[in-house]
């Protein structure tokens, strides 16, 4: 495997920063690797709400698979991750926008179930559930074997987290994965070198870059964090099991 293209679909850049990083450390050779949401020119929202929008422009009445849409093959992707972070299921899509509660009024509401938030651990019932609301985005459209959904537990900073050495001073309360304030426990790595900007859009791109400098510890320490975070885990099997499909395919076309 020599190229590998894997799109990526995701409540925002950080999140992409650290799924590419997780990628490198399960694809070896030349990896590509394009963010399709955000996408800064289309207008979409940011966060989960914009990977709601992203999922509704690729709804189809007359279903079928989603790697078949001619907007995604065209870019000739090998594989696909569909990213959110298990505490939206503890939101509202009134939290987005008027619009977009009322495009999703036929779609029932967000997994949160009582006691909300959920306890935890466990951490799968409510990433198992959010998955299924994913999918009810897109529904009657199909994910196919060359989709995968990756659905951290709280938030992705607690694969950032579960990499960094244990002297870094990040204190965890209980369980990585079930710590609702991860990414609040990173803001000191995050700000420790760097003057804070009072632009948003300036901040936006200051956490991106703090984050794409953990990058290459993320990936060398993925057993790690596969080690400490049941979700990082299960997004490995799943990513390799999608490698293994498109490898079988490949074999069979020959």
């Amino acid at each position: 495997m020599s190229s590998f293209t894997v799109a990526v679909v995701a409540e925002g850049a950080t999140d992409h920063v650290v799924i590419e990083a997780a990628l490198k450390a399960m694809i070896p050779g030349d990896l590509y690797v394009p963010l399709l949401q955000p996408e800064p020119t289309a207008g979409r929202q940011q966060g989960w709400c914009g990977v709601f929008e992203w999922c509704r422009q690729y709804h189809r009445v007359e279903g079928g698979n989603l790697e078949d849409n001619t907007l995604l093959t065209a870019r000739r992707l090998d594989l696909l991750v569909l990213h959110l972070d298990s505490d939206v299921a503890e939101k509202g899509y009134t939290d987005c926008s008027k619009e977009i509660a009322a495009a999703a009024a036929a779609l029932g509401a967000l997994p949160c179930v009582d006691p909300c938030p959920p306890p935890c651990p466990p951490v799968q019932p409510p990433a198992d559930a959010l998955a299924a609301v994913l999918r009810s985005w897109l529904s009657p459209i199909a994910i196919g074997p060359r989709t995968v959904i990756c659905i951290p537990s709280k938030a992705i900073e607690s694969w950032v987290a579960a990499a960094l050495p244990d002297d870094s001073g990040i204190k965890i309360q209980g369980d990585i994965e079930c710590d609702p304030d991860i990414p609040a426990r990173l803001e000191p790595l995050r700000n420790k070198l760097a003057v804070k900007r009072k632009r948003i859009g300036q901040e936006k791109r200051k956490r991106s870059r703090d984050y794409a400098k953990h990058a290459p510890r993320i990936t060398a320490e993925w057993s790690r964090i596969c080690e400490r975070c049941s979700q990082a885990r299960r997004f490995h099997d799943d990513l390799l099991s999608a490698i293994a499909y498109l490898d079988r395919c490949n074999d069979s076309s020959r």
